[in-house]
């Protein structure tokens, strides 16, 4: 269900009842993409169509969720609130400078200002419009600094410009509004901007509203605050003068607010203040009515929004496929967070929640007054203990934000529903959880388990090496082999102490994960992967026996010998990261646990022959033998990151890196020299060979015949 209506741009973002969701988009719009919605608000064009979840809260109060448009609105409200935002703006998508002079910068606005529009108009012939996505231009461009805008001590008389005599501007052009807002606010000193200029009487009243004090009776004028005294200086005279229309338009009325709300401290100051104001006031007006015109054209001007109501996620999705065919996807978790049952109030917050949301809502920009149940699941995998399971979002990297937040709800979605998909999101709201503790003491129970599995050597291997089956295969690998695991330890009563359950879980643990990374390397999970991972709990609850059923030793050694000898799986020539996963498989089955030094060690998989030597060279089919696994090796990345291209020859003097090739490359130190010789790379892989295939082997036959 929805519904197609208009607001008047100051409607929109004056409406208290819109509010941000949970999760918020963070800023991407620059000055330059801000100046470009300028253009088309002053030229009253159409401003695209945003998009308001409309839903009603447990207590009855309407809540209007701003699903798509927060670039849009931000960029509104800077716009209205404060002038000296255009500015900025402007000084970016303009290009001009503290020393541009008044008829210059009015005459590169308008040739600047119209190439813009030819440009658009042939472009959105093509493309369409744009959207609130990401920022079209090739790189973002901050406001300026303050040298930029050229504050220094010198004011210049430079505002009485131009407009001195014109009593009153205009909204039928937009664009000479706004060029003269851009001019009229041209010419910075360390007081403010040349908009907020002729407005300095601050050295003939006691306070002043509009400026801001510091030390040693210095001040600065913010334009934002002047807009607001200007405001109630108009509606004091219609309250005084109701039969006036232009009351506020005679200087003698505005001396005598200023006296009345900003004090005159000394009586011979009274003079120079009404000098001041008389010899300013045609300034003043000018800047009156600026203020008053972008009031008119906000007032005037439409945003065309859709308010949506009860739907499912992938609906809210679909509408804005069809609406917003340049814009950055909206989120599933997105729209969760602008749902009433996903914003229930927690009513004592976990300390582990508080201290993973709040790093969260950093990140995002904001800080909630309170947390709700969507924070639950926001920062599931981020309380997990340990983890290689999933990746940990890093707030200090800044990547991989929505996958954090979208696995807390699969997460969730799985374990509740038994299902990944976009429905069971759905699903799971609707379900009769106590956010108040299921959730927390869902999270002791992971723990309990993980600790579990990794009480087993292999998975204690698995561990040491600081990776994530995410990032190592896929989202849904991962997704699959935590629910079908979990499922597994619950249906065996949660087991924790040593013995069969513990023994039998951890083993079919294991069989689970080999048969993941064969069939992540054999193509079996390209498609969908909700519906395997669905299947693969049905089977588990249905008890068939073949999901435990292990891979084959011949499978193995089939993929294996057309890895070593054609360089191919499946087909398919290898690839770098096929052949990652299928490395860190070997270290654990093969027993090797990381040379870990320290906390937060991380490892690289490691081109033994350079890949440059390989490239160089006149082997045949060396862009695929370079990724051949026999040439790959872990190591730490600090030391990986001083090997870099060079040849094994070139670090013998490194005695760590020289024990650290020797054990989890395999290579003698007496063969250095050879191996750094591209054209022995076959001599290399026969000496590696054995390794891998005694781990796939004999290695792997013990492990799985040798639990109890």
């Amino acid at each position: 269900m929805y519904h197609i209506k208009s607001y008047t741009i100051r409607e929109f973002i004056e409406d208290e009842q819109i509010i941000l969701p949970r999760y918020q988009r963070k800023k991407t719009w620059d000055a330059l993409k801000n100046f470009q919605l300028c253009i088309s608000v002053f030229k009253q064009y159409p401003i695209g169509v945003c998009i308001l979840s409309e839903m009603n809260s447990p207590s009855g109060e309407v809540r209007k969720y701003l699903l798509d448009g927060r670039q849009r609105r931000d960029a509104l409200t800077d716009i209205y609130n404060d002038p000296e935002n255009i500015y900025k703006w402007a000084m970016k998508f303009l290009k001009f400078n503290k020393s541009t002079n008044d008829s210059d910068l009015r005459n590169l606005f308008y040739k600047k200002v119209q190439a813009f529009l030819e440009k658009e108009e042939s472009r959105n012939s093509s493309t369409g419009n744009s959207t609130d996505g990401n920022v079209p231009s090739s790189e973002l461009v901050s406001d300026p600094t303050f040298d930029e805008l050229g504050l220094n001590d010198d004011v210049s008389n430079e505002f009485d410009v131009a407009l001195e005599e014109q009593e009153e501007i205009s909204t039928s052009d937009g664009l000479n509004v706004l060029c003269e807002l851009i001019v009229n606010t041209h010419h910075w000193n360390k007081k403010g901007s040349g908009f907020t200029a002729p407005f300095d009487f601050i050295m003939y009243v006691r306070n002043c509203s509009f400026a801001d004090y510091h030390d040693n009776n210095n001040y600065t004028l913010s334009s934002r605050d002047l807009k607001s005294f200007i405001w109630a200086y108009k509606e004091n005279c219609k309250r005084l003068f109701p039969t006036e229309r232009d009351s506020y338009r005679k200087s003698d009325n505005f001396y005598n607010y200023i006296k009345k709300n900003c004090g005159i401290p000394q009586p011979n100051l009274e003079g120079q203040l009404k000098d001041h104001v008389e010899r300013h006031w045609s300034s003043m007006l000018i800047r009156i009515d600026l203020l008053q015109s972008i009031k008119d054209i906000l007032s005037n001007n439409e945003v065309g929004v859709i308010e949506v109501g009860l739907m499912q996620a992938y609906d809210y999705q679909k509408i804005f496929n069809l609406i917003n065919t340049q814009g950055e996807e909206l989120k599933a978790v997105e729209i969760l967070s602008a749902k009433p049952r996903w914003n229930y109030k927690l009513q004592v917050p976990h300390p582990d929640l508080v201290s993973s949301a709040n790093n969260l809502y950093n990140y995002i920009g904001t800080m909630p007054d309170y947390y709700v149940n969507w924070d639950l699941a926001a920062t599931l995998v981020n309380r997990f203990r340990k983890n290689f399971f999933f990746k940990k979002f890093d707030y200090s990297q800044k990547s991989g934000f929505e996958n954090q937040l979208t696995t807390g709800f699969v997460i969730l979605s799985g374990i509740y529903t038994k299902r990944v998909d976009k429905q069971a999101f759905d699903a799971l709201g609707n379900m009769s959880i106590d956010w108040d503790h299921d959730i927390d003491n869902l999270i002791l129970q992971i723990n309990k388990m993980i600790e579990v599995l990794v009480s087993n050597n292999y998975f204690s291997f698995l561990e040491t090496w600081d990776c994530n089956i995410m990032d190592l295969m896929s989202s849904y690998i991962a997704y699959d082999f935590f629910l079908v695991t979990y499922h597994n330890w619950v249906k065996k009563g949660c087991p924790i102490a040593a013995g069969t359950a513990v023994k039998q879980f951890q083993k079919e643990s294991f069989i689970l994960f080999d048969k993941l990374v064969y069939e992540y390397l054999t193509g079996k999970w390209k498609g969908s992967g909700d519906s395997r991972t669905k299947a693969n709990i049905d089977s588990l609850f249905d008890n068939d026996e073949s999901l435990f059923e292990p891979i084959s030793k011949e499978k193995w050694i089939s993929l294996l010998t057309n890895v070593f000898d054609e360089n191919k799986i499946s087909g398919d020539d290898i690839k770098f990261d096929k052949m990652k996963p299928l490395l860190y498989h070997f270290y654990c089955l093969d027993g090797k646990r990381s040379p870990s030094l320290g906390l937060n060690e991380s490892f690289e998989v490691d081109h033994i022959i350079p890949q440059k030597l390989f490239i160089d060279s006149a082997i045949n089919n060396r862009d695929v033998i370079k990724d051949n696994l026999l040439n790959l090796g872990i190591l730490r990345k600090r030391e990986n990151c001083s090997k870099g291209k060079k040849r094994l020859i070139e670090m013998k003097t490194n005695a760590w890196m020289v024990s650290e090739i020797k054990e989890y490359e395999f290579i003698p130190e007496d063969k250095f020299e050879t191996f750094s010789d591209v054209s022995n790379y076959k001599e290399m892989f026969s000496l590696r060979r054995p390794y891998f295939e005694k781990a796939f082997t004999v290695k792997r036959n013990q492990i799985l015949n040798n639990w109890y």
